[in-house]
């Protein structure tokens, strides 16, 4: 027994573990892992190729995080304001002008809500703007041409005025498509979000991604509400993680399999999330799980040279699952030999 519970920690210890690799690209999928946070964005953003690659002097940038409900930091239903400070700052020491935040809150109003969730002084606290999206005015129609379902859809404003837009997504439970990672993410900059029900909420997410394409999506993996979502309460999960890449399908594939890998339900391409598989239809990215995992970089937020990724593929299953069936082995064997030991010295209670 003492044997069994020793190798139920095994997954523990591995789950540490990360095997880094030679060399960054910007077409790469950078998973930064680390407990400080504002490293673990810079490590993340410089492997992709640094913000000077997408941010140049004089530049508006569109930093779209989800604001979505009145939960506080650390529930997991919204972007932490921690990474959201430390994304402002890095376009702000690229030379942006202009940093503007912007959502279209689900919880009103929504002054209230960002007071609560804490985004409205993350972004004050570094110089930046927070637009506050709802009235009809605050957006504009844009045709989508090859869509699915939309022909036409209502988006802010603000994209169209932004030299660069950076998708700020937590990545989470959602109880209506399985996750919520970077294009479940721009519904935020959507006037009539419940058309996109009425007419295929799947389908609809892919659609919009065919015109709002972020030039740079950062994913606030640090702690992942893992049930309940979008908005909880429900179990959390403490990832200490960001994932940063420019191909939103396969940012969102990466993203996604950190918990699929865990064994968290919702969070997988083969039976939710259909968005990604029609996105990938649509030509908007690679959501190929083999492919995605090939591009995938890993590294520590402590200063190590980032290296490749783990061999496996992104719908393999759990890495601790031989684990926990040698430990359920070991345990039967334990209790089996604990009853013979009693029996044998007559004490069978």
């Amino acid at each position: 027994m003492k044997t069994s519970a020793a190798l139920s920690a095994l997954p523990l210890v591995a789950s540490r573990v990360d095997v880094l690799a030679q060399g960054s690209s910007t077409g790469s999928i950078a998973i930064s892992r680390g407990r400080d946070v504002r490293e673990a964005v810079l490590r993340a953003v410089q492997t992709i190729g640094g913000m000077d690659a997408f941010v140049s002097p004089g530049d508006t940038v569109l930093i779209k995080p989800n604001a979505s409900f009145s939960r506080t930091p650390g529930t997991g239903a919204n972007t932490s304001p921690e990474v959201a400070t430390a994304v402002a700052n890095l376009a702000f020491e690229s030379g942006a002008s202009r940093v503007v935040f912007a959502d279209h809150p689900i919880n009103k109003p929504g002054d209230v809500t960002l007071k609560i969730n804490g985004l409205g002084e993350a972004a004050s606290r570094t110089g930046a703007e927070f637009a506050i999206l709802g009235d009809r005015s605050d957006f504009e129609a844009v045709a989508i041409e090859g869509g699915l379902v939309l022909g036409e859809v209502e988006v802010a404003k603000i994209c169209r005025e932004a030299d660069v837009i950076i998708n700020l997504p937590v990545l989470k439970h959602h109880d209506a498509t399985g996750s919520s990672v970077g294009m479940k993410n721009l519904m935020g900059l959507v006037y009539d979000r419940k058309a996109f029900h009425r007419l295929g909420l799947e389908s609809a997410i892919a659609d919009l991604s065919l015109k709002l394409r972020p030039d740079l999506t950062v994913v606030d993996a640090t702690t992942v509400l893992a049930t309940n979502g979008p908005r909880g309460p429900g179990e959390l999960v403490k990832l200490d993680t960001v994932v940063a890449g420019t191909d939103q399908v396969a940012v969102d594939v990466a993203s996604i399999s950190l918990m699929s890998s865990l064994g968290y339900r919702g969070f997988d391409i083969d039976h939710h999330n259909r968005y990604i598989s029609l996105a990938s239809q649509l030509g908007i990215g690679d959501g190929d799980p083999e492919s995605v995992q090939s591009r995938i970089v890993r590294v520590e937020a402590g200063g190590e040279a980032p290296g490749p990724a783990r061999e496996g593929s992104l719908r393999s299953k759990p890495s601790w699952l031989p684990y926990l069936s040698l430990s359920a082995a070991s345990l039967i064997v334990g209790v089996i030999a604990l009853i013979y030991d009693r029996r044998k010295r007559g004490d069978g209670s």
